[in-house]
């Protein structure tokens, strides 16, 4: 994810994202966030607004090596 302000990434496997339940939670003080979450299942993808943002956010599938 990129962008201005300060938009939090949440990420969780089989079930949703939240901001007290999730699998990958980059901290970083703006938008600039990813997470990389290994295995199989269905992934949920959650953003916070912390501060006012605008954001971008791109998704990739794949295996890994």
């Amino acid at each position: 994810m990129t962008g201005t302000g300060d938009a939090d990434l949440y990420v969780r496997r089989d079930r949703q994202a939240t901001t007290n339940e999730y699998d990958c939670r980059p901290y970083s003080g703006n938008s600039d966030e990813s997470c990389r979450v290994p295995g199989p299942g269905s992934f949920y993808v959650s953003i916070h607004g912390y501060t006012a943002s605008t954001f971008t956010l791109t998704v990739s599938i794949g295996e890994s090596t």
